[in-house]
């Protein structure tokens, strides 16, 4: 663990905080896809208040080598003394792929930030879908009675978070980008046929605002 050259104002600053967070974080039900998923703006929402609470900031450094795509988290007090948490990196399936990337990279990054604010959601089953390999991931194109995958559920939050970014910065060239890797993944059955029709109503009602 690095850390700068003192800690006497952050150390116990970092302790009363990580002491009330203690099981803070829970389980979420996606508001899209009605699924439950501990998504990262749910981990963001109940740890960023808490640390703010006590002049703490938490910083995520995006980073990529041979091994893969992942993070490095450290918590900066307002004093200017810092602790770097650790440093995270998940293997990514498709190196040449960036939906794979961003979507690894999101998973590192509500991982790490769990663990090094030492919480975890309840009923947390998520880790299944990062042992898997793609070809281990069962088909959804005919609908289940068991509901959509770890996987499924990943994929299409991040596709309708993208989808909102587009429309929040009005980029239509990403828009367009963002929907075909929409319909590519409900072609692929990576995403089920309802979270598409969800997914086509938020682009229809993004398309209408940015004019297209």
């Amino acid at each position: 663990m690095r850390s700068s050259e003192s800690i006497d104002k952050i150390a116990p600053a970092l302790v009363n905080a990580l002491g009330e967070l203690s099981n803070a974080v829970k389980d979420s039900t996606n508001p899209h896809f009605k699924s439950r998923y501990a998504a990262l703006d749910g981990v963001v929402a109940d740890v960023r208040p808490m640390l703010a609470t006590h002049d703490i900031a938490c910083i995520q450094q995006a980073i990529t080598d041979e091994r893969g795509v992942g993070c490095i988290t450290t918590f900066l007090h307002k004093s200017g003394q810092w602790i770097e948490a650790g440093e995270l990196v998940l293997p990514v399936k498709k190196r040449d792929d960036p939906q794979a990337a961003m979507s690894t990279l999101t998973y590192a990054r509500r991982g790490a930030l769990m663990a090094a604010a030492f919480v975890a959601p309840t009923d947390d089953d998520d880790g299944n879908r990062g042992a898997q390999a793609p070809a281990q991931r069962p088909p959804v194109s005919a609908p289940t009675n068991q509901g959509p995958t770890s996987n499924q559920i990943d994929m299409a939050t991040d596709l309708y978070d993208r989808l909102g970014q587009t429309g929040e910065g009005e980029d239509v060239e990403a828009f367009k980008g963002v929907w075909m890797e929409t319909v590519k993944a409900h072609k692929d059955g990576r995403i089920t046929p309802t979270q598409y029709g969800e997914l086509a109503d938020s682009k229809d009602k993004i398309k209408k605002a940015l004019g297209l």
